[in-house]
C-alpha cells in the first residue's frame, strides 16, 4: 500500500499509513539523489588519475550500494527491532529482489506507544550519523576515498524515506492514538471530542 486511507465514525478515527506517497518519495529521494551525484563527481576527480579510473569508480560505486543494500538493509531493520524489543513480539522478515537486494520489515504484536514508535522509525539514523561522522574524519585526513562514507549516509537516509513518512504522518495524533506496526503499513486509532 502507498500512501494513507483514512476513516472517520463520530468521533473515532482510523488511519492506514503505507509506503511513502510518490509526491514525497520523489521528491525526497531526489533531493539526496542530488547530493549523491555530487558527493560521486568529488569522488571520481579524487582518484588518481590512470587508464583504469572509470573502472575503479564504477567498481567502488557497485561495492558500496550493494553493501549497504545488504548488511545496512539488516542493521536497518535490527535498529527497528532493538527499540520495540522490551516486551513485545517483534518479528523481522527478510526478502530478496533480484537475488542481490536484501529488503525487510519490522512486524511488531499488540499496539505500541507514540514514543516508541517514534524512537524506533528514527533509530536507523544512526548508521547515518556513523557513515557521516566517518566521512568527516576521512575529510580532515584528506583521505581520497571519504566520498563513498558521504554517498553511505545518502543511502542509509533513502533508506529511511517511509520511516520520515511515518513520522510526519504520525506528529499532529501524537499521544491521543494507538499504534499497530504491521511493517508493511502502520495502522493508528484515535477519538476527537
Amino acid at each position: 500500500m502507498i500512501g494513507i486511507k483514512i476513516r472517520n465514525s463520530n468521533s473515532v478515527h482510523w488511519m492506514r499509513i503505507g509506503r511513502a506517497s510518490k509526491l514525497f518519495s520523489v521528491c525526497f529521494l531526489g533531493i539526496i539523489g542530488i547530493f549523491e551525484v555530487i558527493v560521486s563527481i568529488d569522488y571520481f576527480q579524487k582518484i588518481p588519475y590512470s587508464n583504469l579510473r572509470i573502472v575503479v569508480f564504477l567498481i567502488s560505486i557497485i561495492v558500496v550500494v550493494l553493501g549497504y543494500l545488504n548488511l545496512g538493509i539488516w542493521i536497518h531493520e535490527k535498529l527497528h527491532r532493538m527499540i520495540y524489543f522490551k516486551g513485545k513480539y517483534v518479528d523481522v522478515v527478510y526478502n530478496r529482489k533480484m537475488g542481490i537486494i536484501l529488503n525487510g520489515y519490522c512486524r511488531i504484536k499488540g499496539n505500541i506507544k507514540y514514543r516508541t514508535l517514534v524512537n524506533s522509525l528514527i533509530s536507523p539514523g544512526i548508521i547515518t550519523v556513523f557513515f557521516l561522522i566517518l566521512g568527516i574524519l576521512g575529510f580532515v585526513f584528506s583521505i581520497y576515498w571519504y566520498p563513498l562514507l558521504f554517498i553511505l549516509s545518502f543511502i542509509s537516509v533513502q533508506d529511511m524515506c517511509t520511516d520520515i513518512f511515518w513520522c510526519i504522518k504520525i506528529r499532529k495524533i501524537k499521544n491521543q492514538g494507538k499504534y499497530w506496526d504491521n511493517g508493511e503499513y502502520l495502522d493508528v486509532v484515535w477519538k476527537t471530542e
